[in-house]
């Protein structure tokens, strides 16, 4: 175990989406936007090749000092990019992450020809119809009962969920809320 760390310690550190140097950094766009990614380090990094993840050609260097930055241009889209940073002269990989996507935001729908009020015991159907979902969104559901919040992944999106109020939870009329977060915004 101690052999893993001493090789860690040699690797280099990058700074991530919030300025804080780190082994595995994030950086994420949340403009629906192009995104410049400039990566800085704290260390100075020897020969190096990074792969930005996105299928565009590798980036060769032979020395990277502190404050330097190595810039790539992300073309808007929502997806998610292993970028990989590897140091000849260690063998040290870092990986981190670009995520580009933006806020979700939470909608639901009745389907069609679904019922819209009823009183308990009742079945009721809702739709996720959220915008702006991405493979990091998730999504929190509570129906108003006092049954515990469901949560889903985003394989929740544009499906058909069923609740069964139970007889003395909810008046005839009750408040049914979904949140939805990714790392652009949080779920709460």
């Amino acid at each position: 175990m101690l052999a893993i760390a001493q090789v860690n310690a040699q690797c280099p550190q990058f700074y991530n989406f919030y300025g804080v140097a780190s082994n595995a950094p994030y950086w994420y766009s949340c403009s629906g936007n192009n995104f410049n990614l400039n990566i800085q380090s704290p260390n100075s990094v020897g020969p190096y090749t990074i792969d930005w993840g996105d299928g565009s050609p590798i980036s060769i260097g032979s020395v990277w000092d502190p404050p330097t930055s190595v810039t790539h241009l992300y073309t808007a889209t929502v997806d998610t990019f292993i970028v990989e940073i590897t140091q000849a002269s260690t063998g040290c990989v870092i990986q981190g992450v670009v995520v580009m996507e933006e806020a979700s935001s939470a909608s639901i729908q009745i389907p069609i020809g679904g019922l819209t009020q009823a009183c308990a015991p009742q079945d009721m159907e809702f739709i996720n119809s959220s915008t702006n979902v991405s493979e990091n969104t998730m999504f929190i559901w509570d129906f108003g009962d006092g049954s515990p919040p469901l949560t889903f992944d985003y394989t929740n999106w544009n499906q058909t969920i069923t609740h069964t109020y139970q007889e003395n939870t909810v008046d005839c009329e009750t408040v049914v809320t979904l949140a939805a977060g990714n790392y652009c915004n949080t779920v709460q």
